[in-house]
């Protein structure tokens, strides 16, 4: 699933959907978002069907996830309203059973506000069954959570199916993070709004790195693939909103309209 995802449109759908769940997961009115999910099928990018199965937030309501039954597979979409600046104040801390693993910033400790009470859902909600394909996505440090929970279950459980699919997500990584998340073999998908300038913070320190460092860059009616995320592409053009979801979705219609296009 999405492979070769900068070939073709064949995938388009599904991340509008998953990009539409990002701004979904982002409301705190629980019966909203119930009721904006069902009604989701009858958005012009949808595919498929989306039932809302849990919702799963933290006391401080200031993070948040909800799980998605999407065809065969459970969506899980993170929300994190803390501010990518005020993330990054904090201190660095471990992750995982393993502290070797290395360091991590920018959404560090908002992930185990949710973690353990999601790690317990997903194992209701999929009855088990680590064969039951899993998406993981995810704006802005929505994505980072999104990272972090994919690590823990590749780790924990190693043949589960796993997707990940970030939008406009911060840095975040030490190195040895870093290296660990790619020995996991995740797949990962780190999509881009072209002149979005958050996923450059901070851009004076370079030990802070993507996973993947591989980026789809979201622009001129498509999605286009780079090694890595160039820092001062957006000074000219870009602008903090190119960051928004709604910023995001414009950029995926232009991207369908040039696929029905062709």
């Amino acid at each position: 699933m999405l492979a070769e995802l900068d070939k073709d449109g064949s995938n388009a759908g599904l991340l509008a959907d998953l990009l539409k769940l990002c701004t979904i997961v982002q409301d705190p009115d629980q019966d909203r978002l119930r009721d904006k999910s069902d009604d989701l099928y009858v958005q012009p990018l949808n595919v498929w069907p989306i039932r809302l199965l849990s919702v799963i937030e933290a006391h401080d309501k200031l993070t948040r996830c909800a799980l998605f039954e999407y065809l065969d597979m459970v969506i899980v979409a993170f929300h994190c309203n803390r501010s990518t600046i005020n993330s990054r104040k904090s201190s660095f801390i471990e992750l995982g059973p393993d502290k070797a693993r290395g360091v991590l910033t920018a959404g560090l400790h908002r992930w185990r506000h949710i973690h353990e009470r999601l790690r317990h859902v997903i194992r209701s909600v999929t009855l088990g069954d680590d064969a039951k394909r899993l998406i993981l996505t995810g704006h802005g440090t929505g994505g980072v959570l999104a990272c972090l929970e994919a690590a823990y279950l590749a780790t924990a459980s190693p043949s589960r199916q796993l997707t990940v699919v970030t939008f406009g997500a911060p840095k975040f990584s030490g190195r040895n993070f870093a290296n660990v998340y790619r020995s996991l073999g995740i797949a990962t998908y780190r999509i881009v709004n072209r002149f979005d300038p958050v996923p450059r913070y901070p851009f004076w320190f370079p030990r802070i790195h993507h996973v993947p460092s591989t980026v789809y860059h979201l622009y001129d009616g498509g999605l286009h693939r780079a090694p890595a995320t160039r820092r001062f592409d957006f000074i000219l053009p870009g602008r903090v909103d190119d960051h928004r979801t709604v910023e995001y979705e414009a950029a995926m219609r232009s991207w369908m309209k040039a696929i029905h296009r062709s």
